[in-house]
């Protein structure tokens, strides 16, 4: 190695930061496209059901999540609506999520509350002690959440 690819500054979103890095590396602009499930091209090795939601708790550490009973809540109703519910685990805050407007499926929803004080490195100000939930995810109700959710629902299958 004796080059230092520069793929932008920080938050820069993963996606685009490997697109500029090969890039670099083929000597020619390659576009970024929106990521594609493969797995969703064949039968996956579940027992056959209907149609799924993935909700993304998005840290190991519970101070950074959106409370559990956020969760719950959701899917519960995700469940009375006849969907099954898989949860995944999660990323940094414009490194990984949400995803640019150009690459987002259309079938994925971001919900956050932006705040002045993003990119703080988690060293937040605003909390009494450590095991405080921070309040730019805290402040995410349970029905902001749900509306984004019924609004992609509403819209029907294959539809964005």
């Amino acid at each position: 190695m004796d080059e230092i690819i520069n793929t932008g500054p920080y938050p820069t979103h993963e996606v685009i930061c490997h697109f500029r890095f090969i890039s670099a590396i083929a000597g020619r602009t390659i576009e970024p496209e929106t990521p594609r499930i493969p797995w969703r091209d064949w039968d996956p090795p579940l027992d056959p059901g209907g149609a799924y939601a993935v909700l993304n708790p998005g840290s190991n550490e519970p101070s950074r999540r959106w409370p559990m009973a956020g969760y719950s809540g959701l899917a519960r109703r995700l469940l009375d609506r006849g969907l099954r519910v898989v949860i995944v685990g999660g990323g940094h805050f414009g490194s990984f999520v949400p995803c640019p407007k150009e690459i987002t499926p259309p079938t994925a929803r971001f919900v956050y509350k932006e705040m002045e004080c993003y990119h703080c490195f988690w060293r937040c100000h605003l909390r009494a002690n450590k095991h405080q939930i921070f309040p730019r995810v805290g402040g995410i109700g349970e029905e902001r959440v749900w509306d984004a959710c019924e609004a992609l629902l509403g819209a029907g299958p294959g539809a964005p």
